[in-house]
């Protein structure tokens, strides 16, 4: 269990940047779950891409964004579904400058259809494993 003078200490170790990103993903995460809720993928996402292209961040690293988005679902109030998390680091990334993709897939299992979401680069899976696309070959969508 984590403590509040661990939190502390780990919060005073992040750079400048990384602690805005968490601070920014903790805000986030909730404002996403509810437009999602109420106004579908859609105008989720086109409310967001507004939103990135007037709202400048400094620049970061996408492992320092990433960062931020997980420490944000594990110690904010919302800990987000793969499609929050994912359209919170798309929006951090895409406002910080650094090109990005959001991509859904679906995968056929035991259970029947699993639907996720994840962000992408050049370099590839940003918050998922190297072989997210194997695992969900049916990417039916990318946003970004």
């Amino acid at each position: 269990m984590l403590t509040l003078a661990g939190w502390w200490r780990g919060w005073r170790r992040m750079s400048a940047a990384a602690r805005a990103a968490t601070l920014m993903a903790i805000v986030l995460l909730p404002l996403i779950e509810i437009s999602l809720r109420v106004a579908g993928l859609v105008q989720t996402f086109a409310w967001l891409r507004s939103s990135a292209s007037w709202w400048r961040t400094r620049p970061a690293e996408p492992r320092v964004l990433r960062l931020a988005v997980e420490r944000a679902s594990r110690r904010g109030a919302v800990t987000g579904r793969c499609l929050s998390q994912s359209l919170a680091l798309w929006w951090l990334l895409t406002s910080a400058g650094v090109s990005s993709r959001l991509r859904l897939g679906v995968a056929y299992g035991d259970q029947g259809l699993d639907a996720h979401a994840w962000v992408e680069n050049d370099a590839g899976a940003l918050n998922d494993s190297p072989d997210v696309r194997q695992r969900y070959p049916a990417s039916f969508v990318t946003l970004g």
